[in-house]
């Protein structure tokens, strides 16, 4: 199983995870929706097996403010139903990033990327020229653009 490694997160770390998420507040119709949002992206950073909603919600500790009996439904009503304009989440992310990143002097480099796959059930999957393994395999492959720039990427 794949497993998504990240260092034990210091408490700095999550006070400007928690700082971050705070900018996004307005976006949503209801304070509880941005606390779970904050849950979520908190999740997400967790070191971690899963990055599915349940897992996520064992392994998160809750808010204050975000007493609930089954944290696991909360955060997938969350995520699946909660109504909040996706749109605006999204403008407020690229202008945060842009101020924070934006240089002159940034390219966007674009790559692809294979992973290795076996069995039947993923979708894609061709024999081609894969890179873990440096030979011909059964694979996915997938396109990526990314921002590079003096001040980050």
């Amino acid at each position: 199983m794949n497993r998504t490694n990240t260092p034990e997160l210091a408490p700095d770390v999550l006070d400007r995870l928690a700082d971050h998420a705070a900018g996004f507040r307005d976006d949503f119709n209801r304070p509880r929706q941005a606390a779970w949002c904050g849950v979520y992206l908190r999740g997400l950073i967790t070191d971690g097996d899963r990055k599915s909603a349940e897992p996520m919600a064992a392994r998160v500790p809750l808010p204050e403010d975000l007493e609930v009996s089954d944290s696991d439904q909360a955060l997938q009503q969350f995520l699946g139903q909660s109504t909040w304009d996706e749109r605006a989440v999204l403008r407020r992310y690229r202008a945060t990033m842009a101020a924070k990143f934006a240089d002159p002097a940034g390219i966007f480099v674009i790559d692809d990327t294979t992973f290795p796959k076996q069995g039947e059930h993923s979708v894609g999957v061709q024999r081609q020229y894969c890179g873990a393994p440096c030979k011909k395999a059964n694979c996915q492959c997938a396109v990526s653009v990314h921002y590079v720039a003096p001040r980050g990427h």
